[in-house]
């Protein structure tokens, strides 16, 4: 390419100083010998003189001229400035894959006789396709939104710019720079990568003591594929002082629609009472993140049943007989879209903990405008059943004797009755509470009722004033 553009300025010169048509053919004679046999624009011109086309040799000596003022834009020694080190970008970003041009000299380059190609080679694929190419200030795109800034490339700077990079488009890019007679060239290498978008562990895990549970930890949406999981032990009130580290058994990786991957590590637990509220952190380690990600859970252990627990009867007397449930009070109001809590407290079952896979608590809703009790929440033998989403409780306070209902985003259409139902073995309790849902007042109906107000006065006052000055312009008749 590099060689047709120098090809065409030479001519170009030449029709300036000589239109005839047998230059040209003289002219392509010279440059022919000079591509072919490598001699020197001198021997073009001495050869020229001596067939006595002066016109020629006058165009090719300024051809020439022109070529030691194009030195002084750029020097022999063009050479191409690309990042030595892998560059490490992550899924979806926008990116800049650096190429700039150095010892081209001060003055901005004439981008009408510059060429510039992009290639990628991928990481599976001994081919490289076209990624853009600029050739004389036109430009094609085979990569959508690959671009070079014109304004950079004035000053030297080839660099190119690609939206959204995707995780295929991860490999060798090389940058190649044409500026007659130079062309110089240099690659650089590009690696992708996603980091995890969740680790799914529940906050708590409910299991009961003595019996085997298989704890898990699953890894969702990363790349590439290589990642290490472990786990973390740290035993209640020694956060600081006893943690304990290991390994679990991992999953092969499982590969998305997208490229990404998922991966699950797990281990068995043998779970004894004293293990309640031990808290097991699953630790993430990745390229594409600076520090490891964790996600943890609070282990509650509950007391394994005999046959002869099951089968025995409640006691006749004592404080289990009179379990209680206390709410806050009758009425309860909230904004519209506001995280609600509504209080559910036990009294009356014992002294805590207690052991919830005995324990069954049901929370409904009457509307407003309707007789049907609806089922919001139900807990029953350490399973949560959600009606309602993003209704819950919290096992670990449930512990204490805390049945108390969270809501996010509460709506007007959920405001009316709640009732709090909990049984203890044959022990059974409720409460009530009324839930108004409100929208939250603004700022401009006050300053409406003040304006109102504000007028309301001014046409009293000017009423008043007519009529007083009615009377006395009577008065003075």
């Amino acid at each position: 390419m590099h060689r047709r553009l120098e090809h065409r300025a030479f001519k170009n010169h030449l029709r300036i100083v000589s239109p005839k048509p047998f230059h040209f053919f003289f002219f392509n004679t010279c440059w022919y010998i000079r591509k072919r046999h490598r001699t020197s624009s001198l021997a073009g011109i001495t050869l020229m003189a001596l067939l006595g086309h002066f016109p020629a040799v006058t165009a090719l000596f300024l051809g020439e001229l022109l070529g030691l003022c194009a030195a002084h834009y750029v020097s022999g020694s063009l050479e191409v400035r690309m990042d030595e080190k892998a560059q490490t970008v992550s899924l979806n970003a926008n990116i800049t894959i650096h190429c700039v041009l150095s010892d081209y000299g001060s003055l901005p380059l004439n981008i009408s006789v510059i060429g510039v190609r992009w290639f990628l080679r991928t990481s599976n694929s001994a081919k490289e396709d076209i990624v853009f190419l600029y050739n004389g200030g036109k430009w094609t795109q085979f990569r959508p939104g690959a671009n070079i800034e014109i304004s950079g490339l004035r000053r030297g700077d080839a660099s190119l710019h690609l939206p959204h990079i995707q995780l295929q488009e991860g490999g060798e890019y090389r940058c190649e720079v044409i500026i007659p007679p130079n062309r110089v060239q240099r690659t650089a290498r590009l690696d992708l990568v996603a980091q995890p978008s969740n680790i799914l562990l529940p906050p708590e895990t409910v299991v009961k003591e003595k019996k085997a549970y298989t704890l898990k930890c699953t890894v969702t949406e990363f790349y590439p594929e290589p990642v290490y999981i472990t786990w973390k032990k740290v035993l209640p009130g020694m956060q600081s002082l006893n943690v304990e580290t290991f390994e679990g058994n991992s999953t092969n990786s499982i590969r998305n629609s997208d490229g990404t991957f998922n991966a699950t590590s797990s281990f068995v637990l043998h779970p004894i009472l004293e293990d309640n509220g031990t808290i097991y952190q699953c630790v993430v380690a990745h390229k594409s993140l600076l520090i490891p990600l964790q996600s943890s859970t609070i282990l509650i252990v509950t007391a394994a049943v005999t046959a002869a627990m099951e089968h025995s009867s409640p006691p006749s007397s004592g404080k289990e007989d009179s379990l209680e449930v206390k709410m806050d009070g009758k009425v309860q109001t909230v904004s519209l879209n506001a995280n609600v809590t509504i209080s559910c407290m036990l009294s009356g079952y014992g002294s805590p903990p207690l052991n919830i896979t005995d324990i069954d608590i049901r929370w409904s809703l009457r509307r407003s405008n309707s007789d049907k009790q609806e089922k919001v929440f139900e807990f029953s033998r350490g399973r949560p059943i959600q009606y309602r989403p993003e209704a819950n409780i919290s096992m670990s306070r449930l512990m204490e004797g805390d049945a108390s209902l969270y809501l996010s985003h509460i709506q007007l259409q959920e405001g009316g009755e709640y009732t709090c139902e909990v049984t203890i073995s044959s022990r059974r309790a409720q409460g009530t509470i009324r839930l108004d849902v409100v929208e939250p007042r603004s700022h401009y109906s006050f300053y409406m009722i003040f304006i109102t107000l504000l007028i309301i006065v001014g046409i009293i006052w000017c009423l008043c004033f007519r009529r007083a000055r009615t009377l006395t312009i009577c008065g003075s008749v």
